[in-house]
């Protein structure tokens, strides 16, 4: 039975309703409400559903954390209902939530219940809906109330003044919020000593700057008219409010921290200069002036606008054709479509909630195909927006390495982020690693894998991938463990990426975990992988001692790990370090060794930490003598101790527990005045020109708009004198009066001003003076924040001077203007030195003479300030600048700066920044450019005398004109920045997308990529047509022939984009068939190392089989080093580089790839080299891929080259690791003598291969003798003979005489400090000609050349492994 109409439309509304009465909540006071009918009745069933819906929709979204939601119901226009409701800014979640409750039950319960559209105020919250139009993002002028509460303030018109004062302030600070921001701000202001005045405004978040400034300034004009002189007021409409009360009714914790508003006081007293009345407050010409210069503005802007576009089309284009093809496959190939995602983890369910980290949300997930993931969910309001989240995509596709957790795909649906890696069982290691019961799990030798393997992991970011990588966030956290307890590296949303050859960074943010992050990343925001370097020595001294570094907080000692592991060190108590649960399982020295290593990563200096290879190979070699470590960066003293003062930089530490996981970004402001520094990167873009232009536009326009900036007195130093005087004194009333009054000219006379107030000896004097480049706000701040500073440092005295970042405070009971005086005197400088002190010191000085010479010709009266900079190295550059107060002589000036210029070597000799400050004049230098060069312009006259403000008149008439010129041309130029953001944004995006990860976001349209769900195994995605790669290679001409290999031709070729290849085509008759082939597109896909060569892609159609890969200009080794005259072009540096580059692409393969890879074809013709004559490793057709565990395999086909392959393959079918260290033996045999290995079939039969002639030669102590001619003496002899060690260990006949490639990276960096072995004769040795022929065993024996060896009898030799594990 169909129930009747009305029953379907009450019940839900009489539920609705019931549901809410349990959210509302006795607080929320209903301060007014107005109702209104349109033309929707709400007796209409289907607006009142709408209705329900609405208010429903708005009270389940009364949690979000800005405090505001509008939303709409319905999808007919007649009956569709728009509502919203806003939160105070500074009520807590739960109390909005109540607000909302109450305000949605009783709007159409007790107040409205039959009206179609009502606005109710509360204390706490507004709450709207109505009938259409929208009225999103619009001013509500006509439904407006007020309340005053009826009392008088005793003195009502400077009461009326301070709060309009207040409020108009408040009114700028919330209208200049951004678009969406919470557009909130409060402020106490002081009226008299026992009363203070609480104000709030807020606007919808949603209204424009100009349309919440009007709302507000609407409001404010006419507080007076209802609540003039009233101790309380509020006024609302439906879209601000502005609020003020004698108690504080807002929590004033949770508003934006404002300095104080200097107590109103009477005008400076009679004798001072004013302004006639009548006449205009800014002349006509100074009207055009402004107006021309914006025009101008305008003009040049659109210039480097269209400049712009220009150029980041041409350099965009350039990077597709430059980088497309570089990536195995696209962006797109790894995306998950949400429904996935949701499926495999039960809808996100809790149940499969691992963990959070920084961003959100991780969980366990099982794919359809059973496959375990986790899911890295991150959160909607998670500071990692699209930049991170893009970034950690593009960087971690990049990576292969197998302490590195690997990524699966992404999602990005609507407002989804979500990153799917492979599933690690264990978790994370502090989960482990600081839990009582769980750490007993890692024992010694666990903890002691963990810690090379996170050094390899990062070795493998900073030096083997084919880009530089800085993880930036390196902690327990963020260390997976896999079900061996083998660690993997994770979460890269801050990592940044390096070229080859870039070695540092800088930033205005600073993103990271208290405790991990570096000293000079900390306070100057510059990164290395030295500050990576830091974090792992954190990490591995937490490891160690089991406890978090900053767990160390006790009565009497210390309190961080650090400091604790330093003493413990200095004592010679290092084991009081070791986490008590390891009791007696561990090696001392490996822990000993450990902690000093440690020690040395956590240095203050980045200089004196090691690299990652360097630890890789303190970790591997006790050989490796380690240097004494110094005291730690963020060494904290004992409570019990006395903290000296320093003169260096505070240094920004945390001492609170930060929340486990949760840290995700905290921010520094590195210079808090030059947010223009980040302009940089847009400068390299750009060019200097357009950034200039820009910049300067922009300066302008918050010049015009005289917005209001938070306080910026960044304190420096301070100094007082003993002389003191009473609170209740006349001097004191005086010195309140003059710093009132040093505050209030803050902005009237930016930069300098001086002033004295009373008579006789309570007379006082003093000044303040702005740093020269600074705008007016950031003055006035700063002098504001200065004189409530200085007098609580100096309480009761009568001479004080406080030195900031930004301004100087001084005031004395003495006369100060136009006297040099360099007492008192203070020094600061940096912690961090230059590499040539003296030269660095000599350049400081000519610079700064200059800049003195310079000043000093200006004038008393005008600004004395000038900046300079000058090349100190190609990529450091030394910033200076120095000032004098403007009342002094020029004479005065200079010779205040040359004494200051005389204490800089005692103070700063060889630091990286210096400041010398005296009461009169200062010096600063720094290798970061610390001031704003768009205002270092050419002194002019500053006067000293502040004028009162301008009688009622036309002055105020040309006030309001010039405000709406400048407005309309304000808001014209924000349109045309909008535009143009919009239009480039796009250009930008792909730009940088290309720049950072190359041009894999076009990839599929040049390589018809297929869609795939891991970019390892999806060959489909890497193939070509055929018609293009024979239109790259002309139709496979011979002038394209590069050489000759194996299984084919390798030609090469140019894309229709411009981008070079080269392209093996394999003969119809090659022995590598499909499933060579196949093996070599699998594996080559699946590595990434910049010693190995990148494969582009493939082509399979008919009886064609083509492999196309990088194109690398200088051809393989063999074409240079067994001919003759090109052998000359290899001197020993780069020889000596190759065998490295070689070591290292063969270490990735046996041990740091995902999968262990046996190359089994290894020689000069398969090791190409590039521009800079780096090694790649090429040819994988004959690679055999190993389970992580496999040792050896075996084969009846045996495939290589002659020469090349070691005695059990070529005889008994059995390769391993050990088959390509021989062959990697004989190439660096061949690299020291330029021969190859069959080239000594000499006429008088004695030898017949090089490696018996190299045994020889060993044997009989001339190594040398076999080194290559054309060298002459340029080699190093001590690296030669390591190298001819080396290559003798790898022959070795017997695989385990032979090393591992491990320690023979570790023997070619460290020959200085590693005991080899003693080589015993090589497998293949030839006495002499007579001796008996063996032949091989495997009659199917394959090579990759045409010609062959005969192999002899060897003797069996043994050798002890040079590795302690």
């Amino acid at each position: 039975m169909a129930m009747p109409s009305f029953n379907v439309c009450f019940v839900p509304l009489v539920l609705f309703l019931l549901c809410l009465l349990s959210f509302t909540s006795e607080a929320d006071r209903q301060l007014a409400h107005k109702c209104f009918n349109q033309t929707t009745s709400i007796a209409n069933s289907t607006y009142r559903n709408n209705l329900i819906h609405l208010l429903s929709s708005l009270s389940s979204n009364a949690t979000r954390e800005s405090g505001f939601y509008n939303t709409t119901a319905g999808q007919d226009p007649d009956t569709s209902i728009y509502g919203l409701f806003l939160c105070r800014g500074d009520v807590t979640a739960d109390d909005c939530r109540n607000c909302v409750a109450t305000a949605t039950k009783e709007v159409v319960q007790q107040y409205c219940p039959s009206e179609s559209a009502a606005v109710i105020w509360y204390d706490n919250c507004i709450l709207r809906y109505s009938y259409g139009p929208s009225f999103f993002s619009t001013t509500d002028e006509e439904h407006r109330f007020y309340l005053g509460n009826g009392h008088n303030a005793t003195d009502p018109d400077r009461f009326r003044r301070l709060v309009a004062t207040t409020m108009n302030e408040l009114v700028a600070r919330a209208a200049n919020a951004s678009y969406g921001a919470k557009k909130f701000a409060a402020k106490e202001a002081i009226f008299n000593e026992s009363q203070t005045i609480y104000s709030l405004v807020q606007c919808i978040p949603d209204l424009s700057l100009s349309g919440c400034n009007s709302c507000l300034q609407g409001l404010v004009a006419k507080l007076a008219a209802c609540c003039g002189g009233q101790l309380g007021g509020t006024y609302m409409d439906p879209s601000c409010i502005l609020r003020y009360e004698m108690y504080p009714f807002y929590q004033i914790q949770s508003t934006l921290e404002l300095a104080p508003t200097p107590v109103l006081l009477p005008p400076p007293a009679p004798g001072q200069r004013t302004r006639p009345k009548g006449k205009s407050l800014i002349p006509l010409l100074r009207i055009v002036a402004i107006v021309a210069l914006i025009a101008v503005s305008l003009v040049l802007f659109a210039m480097s606008y269209y400049l712009l576009r220009r150029r980041v089309r041409k350099k965009f284009t350039s990077l597709v054709d430059e980088n497309a093809g570089n990536e195995i496959t696209s962006i797109e190939s790894l995306q998950f479509d949400l429904g996935t995602i949701k499926a495999a983890t039960n809808q996100f369910s809790d149940d499969n909630k691992v963990g959070r980290g920084g961003f959100g949300v991780v969980y366990k997930g099982t794919l359809p195909n059973s496959q375990e993931i986790a899911v890295k969910r991150l959160s909607k309001s998670s500071g990692q927006g699209a930049e991170e989240f893009k970034n950690e995509v593009v960087l971690i596709a990049k990576l292969q390495h197998r302490n590195l957790v690997r990524l699966l795909g992404f999602c990005l649906e609507g407002e989804e982020k979500i990153l799917v890696y492979e599933f690690v069982p264990n978790k994370s290691l502090d989960y482990f690693l600081f839990d009582p019961e769980k750490q007993r799990n890692l024992d010694w030798s666990r903890r002691y894998n963990i810690i090379g393997g996170i050094a390899r992991g990062i070795l493998y970011l900073h030096e083997d991938s084919r880009l530089r990588i800085i993880h930036r966030d390196l902690k327990a956290g963020n260390v997976l463990l896999d079900e061996n307890m083998n660690p993997k590296i994770s979460d890269f949303g801050m990592a940044k990426i390096f070229g080859v050859d870039q070695t540092r960074g800088n930033t205005n943010r600073i993103v990271g975990t208290y405790g991990y992050m570096s000293p000079e990343y900390v306070i100057h925001g510059q990164f290395s992988v030295k500050s990576d370097v830091y974090s792992f020595g954190v990490l591995l001294l937490e490891i160690l001692s089991g406890k978090k570094n900053d767990s160390f907080c006790t009565s009497d000692t210390v309190d961080n790990l650090l400091s604790h592991a330093w003493r413990q060190w200095r004592h010679g108590t290092s084991l009081e370090l070791l986490d008590p649960s390891l009791r007696d399982s561990y090696s001392r020295n490996e822990v000993d060794r450990c902690i000093h290593i440690g020690l040395l990563c956590v240095q203050e200096n980045p200089a004196e930490r090691p690299t990652m290879a360097s630890i890789v190979v303190m970790l591997s070699s006790y050989s490796v003598t380690l240097p004494s470590p110094q005291r730690p960066g963020f060494f904290l003293h004992s409570r019990t101790e006395s903290n000296a003062p320093t003169n260096g930089l505070v240094a920004v530490q945390s001492t609170s527990k930060s929340e486990p996981l949760s840290e995700a970004s905290i921010t520094y402001p590195r210079y808090p005045l030059l947010r223009a520094a980040k302009s940089k990167r847009l400068a390299a873009i750009m060019g200097f020109n357009h950034w200039m232009t820009l910049l300067f536009f922009s300066m302008l326009v918050s010049f015009l708009t005289q917005t209001p900036t938070e306080a910026a007195a960044t304190y420096s130093y301070h100094a007082c004198n003993t002389t003191t005087f009473t609170a209740n004194s006349n001097y004191g009333s005086n010195l309140i009066h003059l710093l009132g009054y040093l505050s209030s000219n803050a902005t009237s006379n930016p930069e300098f001003y001086n002033a004295s107030v009373g008579n006789s000896v309570d007379r006082v004097y003093g000044l303040f003076l702005c740093r020269g480049d600074l705008p007016v706000e950031t003055c006035r701040d700063c002098v504001a924040g200065a004189t409530e500073d200085v007098v609580n440092r100096c309480p009761g005295q009568k001479m004080a001077v406080g030195w900031y970042d930004e301004c100087m405070l001084r005031y004395s009971n003495r006369y100060i203007f136009s006297t040099m005086v360099p007492d008192p005197t203070a020094y600061i400088s940096s912690r961090w030195s230059v590499s040539e002190v003296n030269r660095f010191d000599e350049l400081v000085r000519t610079t700064m003479n200059d800049l003195a010479t310079g000043i000093s010709n200006i004038g008393p009266g005008v600004k004395k300030f000038g900046t300079k900079e000058a090349k100190f190295t190609a990529s450091q550059t030394l910033y200076t600048l120095v000032q004098c107060t403007p009342d002094l002589s020029g004479y005065d000036c200079n010779r205040c700066l040359q004494i200051a210029m005389t204490n800089l070597p005692g103070c700063c000799s060889g630091k990286e920044m210096g400041r010398v400050l005296f009461p009169s004049c200062y010096l600063w230098y720094d290798v970061y450019p610390f001031y704003l060069m768009v205002n270092t312009s050419a002194p002019t006259p500053n006067p000293a005398v502040v004028p009162p403000p301008p009688s009622p008149g036309k002055g105020q008439v040309s006030l309001l004109a010039i405000i709406a010129i400048i407005a309309v041309i304000f808001v014209c130029a924000m349109l045309f920045v909008m535009g143009y953001c919009f239009r480039s944004r796009r250009a930008r995006k792909k730009y940088k997308a290309i720049q950072e990860g190359g041009a894999c976001g076009y990839l599929h349209l040049l390589f018809r990529c297929a869609a795939a769900n891991d970019i390892t195994s999806t060959v489909e995605s890497l193939q070509f047509d055929f018609a293009t790669i024979a239109a790259a290679t002309n139709n496979f001409s011979n002038d394209n022939k590069l050489g000759e290999g194996g299984f084919g031709v390798v030609y090469k070729g140019i894309l229709l984009n411009g981008q070079e290849i080269a392209v093996k085509r394999l003969s119809k008759t090659s022995g590598q068939g499909a499933r060579e082939f196949k093996n070599e597109v699998v594996v080559v896909a699946k590595l990434e190392h910049r010693n190995l060569v990148r494969l582009l892609g493939f082509c399979l159609e008919r009886e064609e089989k083509i492999l196309v890969y990088e194109f690398v200009q200088n051809k393989s080794l063999d074409y240079f080093l067994f001919g003759i005259e090109r052998q000359r072009q290899l001197d020993w540096s780069t020889r000596y580089k190759i065998i490295e580059g070689i070591a290292r692409g063969i270490l990735y393969l046996h041990q740091d790839s995902q999968l262990r890879i046996i190359h089994r074809d290894l020689k000069a013709s398969n090791v190409l080299l590039d521009g800079d004559m780096n090694p790649k490793v090429s040819d994988f057709g004959m690679a055999k891929i190993f389970g992580v565990d496999q040792t050896q395999g075996k084969t009846r086909k045996i495939a290589g080259t002659f020469g090349y392959m070691s005695p059990e393959y070529a005889m008994h079918g059995q390769f391993s690791v050990k088959s390509d260290i021989y062959s990697f033996g004989v190439l660096i045999l061949e690299i020291l003598s330029g021969k190859k290995i069959s080239s000594f079939n000499q006429s008088d039969g004695t030898t017949r291969h090089l490696l018996s002639y190299a045994w020889k030669l060993w044997r009989d102590g001339t190594p040398l003798d076999l080194l290559d001619p054309t060298l002459g003496d340029s080699y190093s002899r001590n690296e030669v003979i390591n190298c001819l060690h080396i290559g003798l260990l790898c022959v070795q006949d017997d695989p385990a005489d032979r090393p591992t490639i491990e320690p023979i990276v570790l023997m070619l960096n460290n020959s200085s400090v590693i005991t080899l072995p003693s080589p015993q004769q090589p497998a293949y040795f030839f006495s002499s000609g007579t001796e008996q022929n063996i032949q091989l065993r495997e009659a199917g024996s394959h090579q990759s050349r045409s010609k062959s060896l005969q192999y002899w009898s060897v003797d069996e030799a043994s050798i002890t492994q040079v590795y302690p594990r």
